[in-house]
C-alpha cells in the first residue's frame, strides 16, 4: 500500500509537469519558442527574448495563451512590457499619419473646383461628408491621388457664406473639417489706393499705385477725363498682380508723370468703370506748373550738324535755346534737380551741371554721336544704363564726379573713363559689363572699389594712395589685365584686398605700396587649373613690395603663398610703370 501511495504521487507530479499554465512558466513573456523553465521566470521581462529576436511566432504558446502578438516579433522591441504576451511586436510601428494642407479657405463668387492636399498613408481609406444644410452650394468630388476635390457654385446672394466638409480616415480614425468661405457678387468692388495724386511737381517723375478688384479685367473699362484715350504727359502700367487672401485680384501699377513744360498746372481724373456690376472708382493726377526762382544755370553741348535742338529735348523746363559760334546753350531753371533723358541722336559731347541730382535711366541711349560727358558731382541718384547704345560710332570719353553704382554703365560704348577726385566710391558693378573700356584715369580721394565693379578691356589698372578696400570680385575675369598698381608711395592706404580680387585674370605683375600687408581675401590672386580642378596662386605673377616690408609679406596670411614670387619695388620698375597707359 505504501509503494501504491508512493506511485500516484509519482505520477500525479509528472503529469503536473507536462501540463500548460504550469507554474514554472506561468509568467513568462512572449517567449522563445515557448519558453524555458529554468530561465524566464521574471514577471514582465519579455524584452529579452519576446519580439526582438523575431521568434514570436510561437509566444501565444505562452502565458495565457490568447496572445497573437508574436507574429511582428522582428518589429516589437517592446512588446514583452505587460508580460501577457498581448501587446508584443508593436512597440516599433509608427502611427499612420493623415492631415490636410490649409484646410480653411476664402474663394470668389463665381463656380470653382476647390483642391486640397492631404497627407495619408491610404488613399483608398479616405471619405467625405457634406452637411445636408451646404448641400445646394458644396459637394463632395472625390479623391485624386493626393487631392481632395470640392465644388462650389456660384453665390449670387448678398451675403457671404460659409460651409463645411469632413473628410475622414479609416486608418487612423481620424477626421479633419474643411472651411470654405465664399464671397457673394454684391460684394464686389473696386479700390485704388491712393485714390489721388495732388501737387505732383513740375519736375514729374513715378509713383505707385495699387487697383484692387474682385471682377475679371474683361468686366473693366479705362477713362480719362471721359475719353479713352490717354493723355500725352502720363500714363499708368502693371508692374505685377497677385491674389488677395480674401480672392480679390491686387494690380501693383506705376503711374509715370511727364515734366511739364509750361507754367499752366493740369490735371486728368482717372476712372476705372464696371458696368456690369455698377461699379466705379476715380483716380485724380493733379501736376503744378513750371516756375522760374530767376537763377538760371546753363548747359552747354554741341551737335554734329549745327542746328538748333528742338524745345523740351531735355524732358526739363527750357528758358532759351540758342546756337552760335559751333556751340548750343540751354539754360536751365537753377532749381532743376533731374535731367530724365536727351532725346536727340545728335548730342556730341554735354556737361552736367553740380547741381543736378539726378539722371534717369538710358539718359544717353542711342546717341551714337556723343564723344564726350561730364557728370558734375552732385548727382546721388543714376538710372539704370544711362549710356545705353551711346558712343557707337564715337571713341566716347567720359568725366565722372559722383559715386556711382549697380548697373550704370551697363550696355555702353565707354572707351576713356576719368575718375574725378569727388568720387570716393565706386559701386558694385558700376562698369561690370562695359567691355569696351581701355583707360581709367583715377584721383585721390577714391577710398573703395565695390564687389565685381570692373569686367572691361583695361590691361593697366594705377589705383591711388587714398584707396583702402578692394571690394570681392572687383576685377573677376578681367582677361586683358596685364599689370596694377595699388598707390604710388609709401603712403599707401590700401587695407583690405578682398576674395577671388584678381581671379583668373592675364595679370602678369602686382605691385602693392603698402608697408603693412593689407588683409588677403579667398584666393586674390589665384587661377583655376583644370586638369588638377584645384584653385592655385598664379605663378606668372611677381608681387613687388617695400624693400622694408619683404618679409611681412612673404610671412602674412594670403601672401605668404606667393612667398617665391614676391619682390622688392626698384628705380626700374618704377621707371617702366610710367608707360602703363
Amino acid at each position: 500500500m505504501k509503494r501504491f501511495h508512493i506511485l500516484v504521487l509519482t505520477l500525479f507530479f509528472a503529469l503536473a509537469a507536462c501540463t500548460p499554465g504550469s507554474s514554472d512558466i506561468d509568467n513568462t513573456g512572449t517567449g522563445d519558442a515557448g519558453g524555458s523553465d529554468t530561465e524566464q521566470t521574471t514577471p514582465g521581462d519579455g524584452t529579452d527574448d519576446g519580439g526582438s529576436e523575431g521568434e514570436g511566432t510561437e509566444g501565444g504558446e505562452n502565458g495565457d495563451g490568447t496572445g497573437e502578438d508574436g507574429e511582428s516579433g522582428s518589429e516589437g522591441g517592446e512588446g514583452g512590457e505587460n508580460g501577457d504576451g498581448t501587446e508584443g511586436g508593436e512597440g516599433g510601428e509608427e502611427t499612420p499619419l493623415f492631415d490636410i494642407v490649409e484646410p480653411e479657405r476664402t474663394v470668389g463668387y463665381d463656380s470653382d473646383l476647390l483642391i486640397f492636399t492631404i497627407i495619408c498613408t491610404d488613399n483608398n481609406a479616405i471619405s467625405g461628408t457634406v452637411d445636408e444644410k451646404y448641400e445646394d452650394w458644396l459637394s463632395f468630388d472625390g479623391v485624386r491621388r493626393d487631392e481632395i476635390h470640392l465644388w462650389v457654385s456660384s453665390n449670387r446672394g448678398t451675403k457671404s457664406r460659409t460651409g463645411e466638409a469632413v473628410v475622414a480616415d479609416s486608418v487612423t480614425g481620424k477626421s479633419i473639417t474643411i472651411r470654405i468661405t465664399q464671397l457673394c457678387e454684391q460684394e464686389r468692388d473696386i479700390l485704388l489706393t491712393p485714390s489721388s495724386f495732388g501737387d505732383i511737381p513740375s519736375r514729374g517723375g513715378t509713383f505707385d499705385l495699387t487697383l484692387e478688384a474682385n471682377i475679371g479685367h474683361e468686366y473693366l473699362y479705362v477713362l480719362y477725363d471721359g475719353s479713352v484715350s490717354e493723355p500725352d504727359w502720363c500714363y499708368i502700367y502693371t508692374s505685377d498682380s497677385s491674389v488677395s487672401a480674401t480672392g480679390m485680384c491686387v494690380d501693383n501699377k506705376i503711374l509715370v508723370v511727364l515734366p511739364n513744360l509750361t507754367a499752366e498746372s493740369r490735371s486728368v481724373t482717372v476712372t476705372y468703370r464696371c458696368p456690369k456690376y455698377d461699379l466705379t472708382t476715380e483716380l485724380v493726377i493733379t501736376q503744378s506748373g513750371y516756375t522760374s526762382d530767376g537763377e538760371q544755370t546753363q548747359l552747354h553741348y554741341t551737335t554734329t550738324d549745327g542746328k538748333i535742338i528742338d524745345d523740351g529735348v531735355f524732358d526739363v523746363p527750357v528758358l532759351s535755346n540758342v546756337y552760335s559760334e559751333g556751340k548750343g546753350v540751354i539754360t536751365f531753371d537753377g532749381t532743376l534737380r533731374s535731367i530724365l533723358s536727351f532725346s536727340s541722336m545728335k548730342l556730341e559731347s554735354v556737361t552736367i551741371p553740380d547741381h543736378v541730382e539726378e539722371l534717369g535711366s538710358a539718359v544717353f541711349a542711342n546717341a551714337e554721336n556723343l564723344k564726350k560727358v561730364v557728370i558734375g558731382s552732385g548727382v546721388k541718384e543714376f538710372g539704370d544704363s544711362i549710356f545705353w547704345g551711346a558712343g557707337l560710332g564715337t571713341d566716347l570719353e567720359v568725366e565722372l564726379n559722383s559715386n556711382v553704382g549697380i548697373g550704370v554703365f551697363d550696355d555702353s560704348f565707354v572707351t576713356k573713363l576719368t575718375i574725378g577726385s569727388n568720387v570716393t566710391e565706386i559701386g558694385e558693378e558700376a562698369f561690370y559689363r562695359c567691355s569696351y573700356i581701355e583707360k581709367i584715369t583715377f584721383s585721390e580721394g577714391l577710398k573703395r572699389i565695390g564687389k565685381r565693379a570692373f569686367r572691361g578691356s583695361c590691361f593697366f589698372y594705377k589705383l591711388p594712395n587714398s584707396l583702402e578696400v578692394i571690394g570681392d570680385e572687383a576685377f573677376y575675369y578681367c582677361d586683358n589685365l596685364i599689370a596694377v598698381s595699388i598707390g604710388n608711395n609709401t603712403s599707401c592706404q590700401i587695407k583690405e584686398i578682398g576674395a577671388l580680387a584678381f581671379y583668373d585674370t592675364s595679370i602678369t605683375t602686382l605691385v602693392c605700396y603698402a608697408t603693412t600687408p593689407p588683409k588677403y581675401g579667398d584666393y586674390a590672386l589665384y587661377k583655376y587649373n583644370e586638369q588638377t580642378q584645384t584653385h592655385e596662386p598664379i605663378a606668372t605673377c611677381p608681387i613687388f613690395v617695400p624693400e622694408a616690408s619683404w618679409n611681412k609679406y612673404k610671412s602674412a596670411t594670403g601672401w605668404k603663398a606667393h612667398a617665391n614670387m614676391t619682390s622688392i619695388i626698384t628705380a626700374e620698375l618704377e621707371d617702366g610703370m610710367k608707360d602703363w597707359k
